[in-house]
């Protein structure tokens, strides 16, 4: 095998690792972007190289104990592509986000559902077999962090919806506070403004004319949106996101309402139970509930008249008895009857004694 054939198909690392790859090879754009078949190529390479020499513990790329692993990383890089130097900003860049998604997938796949559980410091079997350059050290760190207090505060506050004009005003600030240049500055000033307007209700937009567009004084391009992900399209952004925060409060108020609606329908059912219960316990009186019942007699003359039969009391009276409603109020007629006055042990009713 010739020198120069040996060169297309081997690559050498920083530590003196040979590494051969039939990645093929490709010149970047004026811009430092990757064309051609090679860079789709160039990209699964990054992110092969970025499991292997970032530490999944590593949650900031910018630290200082990554130094050295990003200069063997754009090493292997450069030895297996033909990149000028001009591409290691966008291709540490990538390798970064390469990391940071390696560090999601395991997370989802291992640990979310399983965060307060024992087992979660030991490796899976999947992690130990497909990803052997994972230590236990470095998933036992790796564990630590999800089960934080500061963790649980930053994923609360991911959850929350933020406004794109809030994205890039926090771009527009240095970490010590000051804007980082002077026309960052006139343009936040004019965001404060839009925002306090739109507080007030007298400010209003529609699709892409929002806050941030009105202040930068000029419309979004065709294939991406400012203030947001790279990979975040304007199709998904304002018609997803963005009528997402236009109807946030109806949503919610209807959450609230279902809510209701189901307190409600409890409330009903225990009622009714009630309800059912109330009229068993009227419809079959004891006789500690003698005041629920009404009763009126009117007296027969004609039984006063009657005979000394030993078949029928000497006196009667119709008597009607009556049950009070305590749901539905008033009262109703359970029985009409004759009650008999004066019965000796001698007399009957009906022939019965």
């Amino acid at each position: 095998m010739s020198q120069e054939h040996e060169e297309e198909h081997s690559t050498q690392t920083q530590i003196g690792k040979p590494r051969r790859t039939n990645s093929p090879r490709f010149n970047p754009d004026e811009n430092g972007q990757p064309i051609g078949k090679g860079g789709d190529a160039l990209q699964s390479w990054i992110g092969v190289l970025a499991r292997e020499h970032i530490p999944i513990w590593i949650s900031d790329f910018r630290s200082a104990d990554l130094a050295q692993r990003k200069e063997r990383v754009w090493t292997e890089i450069a030895t297996s592509f033909t990149v000028g130097e001009s591409y290691k900003k966008q291709a540490l860049k990538s390798c970064a986000d390469s990391a940071k998604n390696f560090r999601y997938d395991l997370y989802q796949a291992f640990v979310r559902d399983h965060i307060d559980e024992e087992a979660v410091w030991q490796r899976p079997s999947k992690v130990v077999y497909n990803y052997p350059t994972i230590s236990q050290d470095d998933w036992e760190t790796f564990i630590t962090y999800p089960r934080s207090s500061e963790f649980k505060r930053l994923s609360e506050q991911g959850r929350k919806y933020v406004e794109r004009h809030e994205n890039w005003l926090n771009m527009c600030v240095k970490p010590a506070g000051s804007f980082k240049n002077e026309e960052c500055k006139n343009i936040t000033n004019i965001i404060d403004d839009f925002s306090e307007q739109q507080t007030q209700g007298s400010f209003e937009y529609m699709g892409t004319d929002d806050i941030l567009t009105k202040a930068l004084g000029n419309a979004e391009h065709s294939d991406r949106i400012r203030g947001q992900f790279k990979f975040v399209k304007q199709s998904q952004y304002f018609n997803v996101a963005g009528s997402y925060h236009e109807n946030a409060e109806v949503l919610d108020m209807k959450w609230q309402l279902a809510a209701l609606e189901r307190t409600v329908q409890e409330l009903c059912a225990k009622h009714s139970i009630n309800r059912e219960t109330m009229a068993e316990e009227q419809t079959a009186p004891t006789v500690d509930q003698h005041n629920s019942f009404k009763a009126s007699c009117t007296l027969n003359e004609k039984g006063a008249e009657a005979s000394d039969s030993k078949t029928m009391p000497n006196a009667s009276k119709e008597c009607h008895q009556f049950l009070s409603d305590l749901i539905n109020g008033g009262d109703v007629l359970v029985a009409n009857g004759r009650a008999y006055m004066e019965c000796v042990s001698t007399d009957t009713i009906h022939g019965i004694p």
